[in-house]
């Protein structure tokens, strides 16, 4: 009888791996990817990063790897340049207390 169980195992086993194995990994179409296209790189964690970074290493069509990567840098700039527009933050704190300093040593 247990003989029976584990010949059954492996009959049930086997061709539910060979089905895994045949199915082709796409590190292209990633989620990490995916979500690095739409919402920027600097949305991504650090493992996030670095996952990015080794699928696009991965990926078979290196044409494929550079409009993606041109793609993600461009997304960036952009949104870098909009946030540029505002004055906001630690940079303005820190340039406000500049200029009052300045402004206080000139007057004095």
């Amino acid at each position: 009888m247990v003989k029976f169980y584990i010949v059954t195992f492996f009959l049930i086993l086997f061709p539910l791996k060979g089905q895994s194995d045949n199915k082709i990994k796409d590190s292209c179409g990633s989620l990490i990817i995916n979500k690095a296209r739409e919402s920027g790189f600097r949305s991504l964690k650090l493992s996030e990063k670095v996952q990015y970074h080794l699928d696009l290493r991965k990926c078979d069509n290196k044409d494929l790897v550079k409009a993606v990567k041109k793609e993600v840098n461009e997304n960036q700039l952009i949104s870098d340049s909009e946030e540029a527009k505002s004055f906001t933050g630690k940079s303005s704190s820190f340039t406000y207390c500049i200029i009052l300093f300045i402004a206080y040593l000139s007057f004095n």
